[in-house]
């Protein structure tokens, strides 16, 4: 359950739409328990919500808006979940499956930390962008040590999912 709000809206938006159809696949290949994920500019934090109700113990969600992260906690509290809110990002910390459903610009800005926050073996999920922003993102997350892992169409959008170089 989410209440709509101007800023962060209820999930609804077609790119959220698209995320939650595949965050059931990607969660269902992590250890409940244990791997962290994270669900980067959670906005009213719909895939962090989405991931907790699937079972995941360690689910963070960060956002530089102190709003959208009341809207986040609220939510969460709305759902029967726990999720812990992040206004930065701590590069020190590993995540197994980072959900980044932002426009370009944001992940251009988060493209040299993504490996650093990746798992060896962690997906990074990137939707939300605009499609003549995709050559600069591969390019600049290849630059950065990432390497496309698949791309995922359904109903007209596009994925693309993230592994770290070796």
């Amino acid at each position: 359950m989410l209440i709509p709000s101007f800023l962060y809206g209820s999930g609804g938006n077609q790119f959220t739409q698209f995320a939650l159809s595949i965050v059931p696949d990607l969660v269902s290949r992590l250890d409940k328990r244990r791997d962290r994920v994270l669900d980067l500019g959670c906005g009213s934090g719909v895939l962090a919500i989405a991931c907790a109700k699937l079972g995941i113990e360690r689910v963070n969600a960060l956002d530089i808006s102190r709003a959208a992260l009341r809207s986040t906690r609220r939510h969460a509290a709305l759902n029967g979940v726990k999720v812990t809110p992040m206004t930065r990002l701590n590069t020190r910390r590993r995540y197994k499956l980072v959900l980044a459903n932002l426009p370009g610009p944001a992940l251009f800005e988060y493209a040299s930390r993504f490996q650093a926050i990746l798992e060896p073996d962690g997906v990074l999920y990137t939707g939300g962008f605009d499609r003549s922003e995709e050559a600069r993102l591969v390019a600049l997350l290849y630059q950065h040590g990432l390497a496309i892992r698949d791309v995922t169409y359904t109903d007209g959008w596009k994925t693309l999912l993230w592994k770290r170089l070796a």
